[in-house]
């Protein structure tokens, strides 16, 4: 599957542990997990 999230833009100073592209249904979507300043968080884009 080619990436439709691969211009997706991130922070300099965002690390992403993890990322996933799959879909829900018909719906292209991204899970990330992040890391930025200390604060770990997890992000769905759709």
């Amino acid at each position: 599957m080619s990436s439709i999230f691969e211009n997706v833009a991130v922070d300099e100073d965002t690390k992403i542990l993890v990322h996933l592209d799959t879909k829900f249904g018909d719906i292209d979507v991204r899970y990330e997990k992040w890391i930025w300043d200390g604060v770990t968080g997890e992000s769905l884009i759709f």
